[in-house]
């Protein structure tokens, strides 16, 4: 049986000690194999060893450091092959970390690698084996069975495998195999390619003129400056070939790449590197290429344009934080700010649009200038006919913001950075009377919704058209909640039960049912408005006893639905609470767990 070199401590934690950079993506792995392989036989010979080619070298060192990597990371794969020096080492680190310093530093300074030991250790299945273990070993052999047998991947180290290998030899060879199961296995890992606990022969993950089409592919993007290479990109360009080969996910693609490696690649955690110094800028490139275009693209194409960067990682650059520059067109289309150039003429007059509505109301909403520039300022849109109103406004965004404060569409004063829920609220507060029809006015002059919430609590709603200010007020609070007390008879009712209002104090405006929402949601002291929001044509919602254990809408609705006696479906329970008047609308985001609560309400009272 051939010799075996056993790792000691000191050379397990140099090793590990290089894992850890690798996984921080302090050192590239090449590197880093090339300095652990220079590292122990350059210690060796300093100890005064007689070492051949293969100690310690980097397709051993390479080897054994997956199995490292994998143990720290605490992955599945780790446990394959690993010793238990390996094992203890790693388990010192975590545990220990005062010791496994000691340890490391004491390897630093010089301790004797041991490689006299014979016996259970750890070998580099290839590196650590001395030559003569795979002289007269016929592969061929082995790659025939695995070829025919095992195109899938074998179970490297499994004993069951290893029985099938067996088997499988002396009937195509009519021979018997005369080698240990743990030979076999170093023989079998010597040729292949280790994912996980599986091996594949190269030949069978991909053939041989996609290999060369694959490499010349990477050089070719190297060779044009790009320093980085995605595994997702590859993946992606070379889709269709790994589909027919073995490749199938971005680990698999790593591990082969790093087994054809020439040295031209650098490897890191997500992507391939033209050199171990190199510096990742997706914004750098995604920016160039943009301008570049001088038009919108769909992010489709610009993955398309980029193979070399992934596209989650586009995706960051242009609509992630710190992406103002990259400007959003229209759904997935994107322009870089840079593109569009404005006269000073130009910047001066939309600045000064923007100044007056500023003076005149505090802010301008986005959509307000889009339409004063497409009306006034003409020749922007004829520079630029691609430009979207949405792109524009967030253009000017960009090109001002150190002058006006953006914040989605609604622009004001430097620093007051006012929000639509601001620009209702003071809308509200600043008006003694107003209509519906004027929220409808400022709600298409903003391009949005009216935001209800901020109304109401700014003013009173005396009708379904008119909202005055809010110290109009006038309501006899315990007077109120007692009348209501005559209609609530249970934990809530919907506002749409209570209709006749002659019992009602009198409140300086007409009772009716607006009026009744608005008081339940910010005067009552004994009951609390719960709805799916405010509406501009319907009150809808419950009146809810505070003294009540209801707090959610769902809560409302569950209850609603579980006391009915109606079949408890979607369609008719969206009738049942669009009739009854608490919704607005036939429609409920979680009406699927609603009825799902309903039933169970239903059945543990029935009981």
């Amino acid at each position: 049986m051939a010799i075996r070199i056993l790792w000691d401590e000191y050379e397990a934690a140099i090793l590990l000690d290089a894992c850890l950079a690798v996984i921080d993506n302090r050192i590239s792995r090449a590197d880093a194999v090339i300095k652990v392989s220079e590292k122990l036989r350059e210690k060796a010979i300093k100890n005064g060893y007689t070492i051949d080619s293969v100690f310690r070298n980097e397709n051993g060192i390479s080897m054994q450091m997956s199995i490292m990597i994998a143990l720290i990371l605490e992955t599945s794969s780790g446990l394959h092959g690993a010793s238990k020096m390996f094992i203890d080492i790693v388990q010192l680190y975590k545990n220990n970390p005062d010791k496994f310093q000691k340890i490391l530093e004491e390897a630093k300074k010089g301790a004797k690698v041991n490689i006299a030991g014979v016996g259970a250790g750890v070998s580099d299945g290839g590196g650590d084996l001395y030559e003569e273990e795979f002289t007269g070993v016929n592969f061929e052999r082995y790659k025939k069975i695995l070829s025919t047998e095992y195109k899938k991947g074998f179970r490297i180290n499994d004993k069951l495998s290893v029985t099938r290998f067996r088997m499988q030899w002396k009937r195509t060879f009519e021979d018997e195999l005369q080698y240990d199961d743990e030979t076999i296995c170093r023989h079998i890992a010597h040729i292949t390619i280790q994912h996980g606990n599986m091996v594949y022969l190269p030949e069978d993950m991909l053939d041989e003129n996609t290999k060369h089409r694959l490499l010349a592919y990477i050089s070719t993007l190297f060779s044009e400056g790009k320093s980085v290479i995605y595994y997702e990109a590859l993946y992606r360009e070379f889709a269709d070939d790994f589909a027919v080969g073995r490749i199938n996910n971005l680990e698999m693609l790593r591990s082969y790449l790093s087994y054809i490696n020439d040295g031209s690649m650098y490897f890191y955690r997500s992507y391939i590197a033209s050199n171990s110094n190199v510096e990742v800028n997706n914004t750098d490139e995604v920016r160039s290429f943009l301008i570049g275009q001088e038009k919108p693209m769909r992010i489709e194409d610009i993955v398309l344009c980029l193979p070399h960067i992934a596209k989650d990682k586009i995706e960051q650059v242009i609509a992630g934080p710190d992406s103002d520059e990259f400007i959003r067109n229209q759904k997935g289309e994107y322009f870089h700010a840079y593109i569009i150039s404005l006269t000073q003429q130009e910047t001066d007059l939309i600045t000064e649009w923007i100044h007056n509505a500023i003076a005149d109301k505090e802010y301008m909403g986005g959509k307000e200038l889009t339409d004063a520039i497409q009306n006034k300022l003409p020749s922007i849109m004829e520079r630029y006919p691609f430009l979207t109103w949405l792109g524009l406004r967030d253009v000017l965004a960009y090109k001002l913001k150190n002058v006006f404060s953006f914040n989605g569409k609604i622009i004001s004063a430097y620093g007051e950075d006012l929000s639509m829920n601001d620009v209702f609220a003071n809308y509200a507060k600043t008006h003694e009377h107003f209509t519906l029809a004027q929220l409808n006015m400022l709600k298409n002059e903003l391009g949005t919704s009216i935001y209800f919430d901020s109304v109401y609590a700014n003013s009173l709603r005396i009708n379904k058209d008119d909202f005055v200010s809010v110290n109009q007020a006038r309501f006899d609070i315990n007077a109120t909640d007692t009348v209501i007390d005559k209609f609530c008879h249970s934990d809530f009712i919907s506002i749409k039960d209570i209709s006749l209002f002659g019992g009602f104090p009198d409140a300086y405006f007409p009772w009716n049912q607006f009026l009744l929402q608005h008081y339940v949601a910010n005067y009552s002291k004994k009951y609390k408005l719960i709805h799916a929001g405010f509406t501009a044509t319907k009150p809808v919602g419950a009146i809810v006893k505070r003294s009540s254990q209801i707090n959610t809408f769902d809560d409302v609705i569950i209850r609603v639905l579980a006391e009915s006696n109606i079949p408890l479906n979607s369609e008719n329970a969206l009738q049942y609470l669009f009739d009854a008047g608490f919704i607005a609308r036939r429609s409920c985001s979680s009406l699927d767990s609603i009825l799902a609560k309903a039933k169970l309400y239903r059945t543990k009272k029935g009981e």
